[in-house]
């Protein structure tokens, strides 16, 4: 069975850029896992995510520049399975940002390993598929790739 999840509204950005457009229904058959208001059932480091104008804000300034590579916003609603997830998003043009997947938690940080929609600014990298913390870009925009499992 596949599940069905949908954001809301996700504004990711490096610099200001206003707010993303935010739909007020779900579609038919899918779970919201954002209330448009708070970040209840989210974890991550509120010194760069909040909640603005109805999105899921990310944000990082002079001030608040990353000592990692990035800093991500986990969602605790449970594991799914199968599932498709529909989300709005809204990158500033110099911002670099994706959306993790099947990925695992990194133990004491907001980071995770694991697949990644790529999203950003410039339109150089959104819609490959990266995996952070393990090989890199898997598929550039528009590539069909085949991935061998490797069993031991």
């Amino acid at each position: 069975m596949i599940i069905a999840y949908y954001l809301f509204a996700l504004t990711m950005l490096i610099s200001s850029c206003g707010p993303a457009s935010v739909i007020t229904k779900v579609p038919s058959g899918f779970k919201q896992i954002f209330d448009g208001k708070t970040l209840h059932g989210w974890e991550g480091d509120s010194t760069y995510w909040r909640v603005e104008n109805g999105a899921i804000t990310g944000e990082t300034t002079a001030a608040t520049l990353l000592k990692k590579n990035n800093s991500f916003l986990i969602w605790q609603g449970g594991t799914p399975e199968n599932f498709e997830l529909k989300v709005l998003y809204k990158v500033s043009t110099q911002g670099n940002s994706g959306i993790n997947y099947r990925s695992e938690k990194i133990t004491g940080e907001y980071a995770l390993k694991g697949y990644q929609a790529d999203l950003d600014g410039e339109q150089h990298y959104t819609g490959s598929n990266y995996e952070e913390r393990g090989r890199t870009t898997l598929a550039a925009r528009g590539e069909t790739v085949v991935l061998d499992l490797i069993k031991d």
